[in-house]
């Protein structure tokens, strides 16, 4: 049956069938799909794979994909289609410390949350402004305390700021900018990082891991 309803180029009709087969309990079509996927997954569509695994709680999938995502991080997520990936899904993958960086550069991260932007705001409806305001000021700083600014030059992070549409985004790499130049010291009592305003919300940011506590985060959420 899978074999009839894939081509050598694409497996989505196969995970729409594990998402639908998933949903109405069609245990043998969902057992068939997910053992297609773990053996035939494409590197193009791994990140989708990972999120319908993470939507239907189908955790062996889930780590296939996962470990798919990290190898070939320029393939599943540089090169890929970020319009159906949920923030949840994108974050937990940028904060892993086993991504495979391409000549190790963590500006790629940076590259991976420009992309992913844009392709929600693509797929958004032009008037749809309540949703571009939680894309720009509550899913866009989720995912810049995934990178470790740090080990990236000023100038790259300057350049990125530069070409960013979104204006929390901006201040919030103003912020980032003035502590690598060495213009703010740590907060008292944290000695890596600094409190950064994002929004209307205040986080502590680290700069040496990937790990972020933020202080009373804002409670809008929203799916694409």
């Amino acid at each position: 049956m899978i074999e009839n309803a894939t081509s050598p180029d694409t497996n989505l009709s196969v995970i729409d069938v594990l998402r639908t087969a998933s949903i109405l309990h069609f245990e043998g079509a969902k057992e068939e799909c997910q053992e297609h996927l773990e053996h035939e997954m494409l590197e193009s569509e791994a990140l989708l794979v990972l999120a319908v695994a993470r939507e239907q709680h189908l955790e062996n999938l889930a780590q296939t994909a996962s470990s798919v995502v990290k190898w070939k991080f320029q393939e599943a997520v540089l090169d890929a289609d970020l319009s159906q990936i949920p923030v949840e899904v994108m974050a937990q993958v940028l904060e892993s410390d086993c991504i495979n960086l391409p000549g190790k550069e963590e500006s790629l991260i940076l590259s991976a949350v420009a992309r992913w932007c844009k392709h929600q705001e693509l797929s958004l409806e032009s008037n749809n402004e309540d949703l571009k305001k939680v894309l720009s000021e509550v899913h866009l700083p989720l995912l810049l305390k995934t990178v470790r600014f740090k080990l990236i030059p000023p100038e790259i992070v300057d350049t990125f700021k530069a070409k960013l549409p979104y204006q929390t985004g901006r201040k919030f790499l103003e912020s980032v900018l003035v502590h690598l130049k060495g213009g703010v010291a740590a907060p008292p009592g944290m000695s890596k990082g600094i409190a950064i305003k994002c929004g209307t919300q205040a986080q502590y940011f680290s700069f040496d891991t990937k790990v972020s506590v933020f202080a009373h985060y804002s409670a809008v959420s929203a799916k694409f």
